[in-house]
């Protein structure tokens, strides 16, 4: 079913959980426009402490414009390992 915007409803703030035993390094939130190839970085938080244990948030500024998009984040542990998220449908009218 998926979500859907306004391109008038941005930023939007999209929070997380991740969590490894090592600890978490950072995690990075990407978008794929449907019907493109490529990931564009959303945001990382790498540079933000969590908001609280194992909780995160990253502000997807300027809206990429309509379409239909998949968001999804990849989250790296200390030791280098990562693991990527299921994609969730966004459509910006």
């Amino acid at each position: 079913k998926g979500t859907s915007l306004s391109t008038k409803q941005f930023p939007q703030t999209i929070k997380l959980t991740a969590t490894d035993p090592s600890g978490i390094e950072y995690v990075d939130v990407l978008f794929k426009k449907e019907g493109q190839s490529g990931n564009q970085r959303i945001g990382q938080t790498s540079t933000q402490a969590p908001i609280a244990p194992n909780r995160y948030e990253v502000v997807w500024g300027d809206s990429p414009g309509t379409g239909t998009f998949e968001v999804f984040a990849i989250a790296y542990d200390k030791t280098g390992n990562f693991t990527e998220t299921p994609h969730h449908t966004v459509t910006i009218k």
